[in-house]
């Protein structure tokens, strides 16, 4: 007789239940898609509950309510409630104090001769499903099915002798696998868009860099044209500097520094060209590749940034000349 473990049960032990401490039910999904199940126990069940169960060998264990009849309704879209809808059902009734599991697959919800556009085929049957227990085999009966050809599983409505309702101890767990021996086609829903969870939360930004330049200064690039090499980086160290964080193109030295002037020290060009997004704030190219640069924020350039030939090492804002 196929029943349904929730009828099956008087009010009272409907209203005792509890998460079970010793069995679990294991799905786990190798067919490419997702699988999404809903627990259900005699009360409605919104699409958005589904619980997922990631493909290509993802699993889920689903802790077992004791002192009621249970039903995993499984399909492999986030879509159940609304008819017409291909469900697979694993049922159990988890009962320790009479040291019993009782467990079926169930394929009364569905058609498995369907093809994936209907919305009554059977979901991940084509590839294989199978129900089991870490139980002894001659004690703990194995459900399965490879599309038409099924084991112990429920497949119509109605009663009958030697029904496919499987017991176990109930110390044992319980394994739903999908796609045993191939894959299987997703239920195509067409254009409904189905419930999701709410997104995951933004992930925390980066730390913002430290504002004042570090004690050590990284080594200077060699000078360009054989220039000579200063011993030291001429950092303003003034703490009324009125330099800015970065110098955006607006705050470049005006085109009237292009000629240096002899009255201030270390004249350097200082035509200014676009500056590539991979050099640090504060690069000033004298040539349109850049092979020609200086910096005014010289503590910037990390230590692994390339070495490309530099022409000066800082502009001086307040002297407007290159140091």
């Amino acid at each position: 007789m196929h029943f349904s473990l929730t009828k099956m049960l008087t009010p009272a032990l409907i209203t005792f239940f509890s998460l079970a401490s010793a069995s679990t039910v294991k799905l786990i999904n190798h067919c490419p898609h997702d699988l999404y199940f809903w627990v259900v126990g005699g009360e409605h069940v919104p699409d958005r509950q589904w619980n997922m169960v990631p493909g290509n060998g993802g699993s889920v264990i689903h802790s077992m309510l004791e002192g009621r009849g249970m039903s995993l309704k499984i399909r492999d879209v986030p879509q159940y409630e609304v008819a017409p809808a291909g469900i697979l059902q694993l049922e159990y009734n988890f009962a320790p104090q009479t040291k019993s599991l009782w467990y079926d697959l169930s394929l009364i919800d569905c058609y498995i001769n369907h093809n994936p556009y209907d919305p009554e085929y059977c979901p991940f049957v084509d590839g294989g499903i199978r129900l089991y227990t870490n139980g002894p085999s001659e004690r703990c009966p194995t459900a399965s099915c490879i599309g038409e050809e099924c084991v112990n599983t429920y497949q119509n409505h109605g009663t009958w002798i030697g029904e496919p309702t499987l017991r176990c101890d109930s110390d044992f767990e319980v394994f739903f696998e999908t796609c045993t021996h191939g894959s299987a086609p997703q239920t195509f829903i067409g254009e409904y868009t189905p419930p999701l969870p709410l997104p995951p939360s933004p992930p925390s930004m980066p730390p913002t860099p430290p504002s004042s330049s570090p004690s050590l200064e990284p080594e200077q690039p060699c000078p360009a044209h054989g220039e000579p090499t200063s011993s030291t980086s001429h950092i303003p160290t003034s703490s009324t500097s009125t330099e800015p964080a970065s110098m955006p193109s607006t705050l470049l030295p005006p085109s009237s520094t292009a000629s240096p002037s002899d009255d201030m020290p270390g004249s350097r060009p200082a035509l200014i060209y676009t500056t590539p997004p991979e050099f640090p704030n504060g690069t000033l190219c004298h040539d349109p590749e850049c092979n020609c640069y200086s910096t005014t924020r010289p503590w910037l350039f990390p230590s692994f940034f390339p070495w490309w030939p530099l022409c000066g090492s800082s502009f001086d804002t307040t002297l407007g000349a290159w140091l």
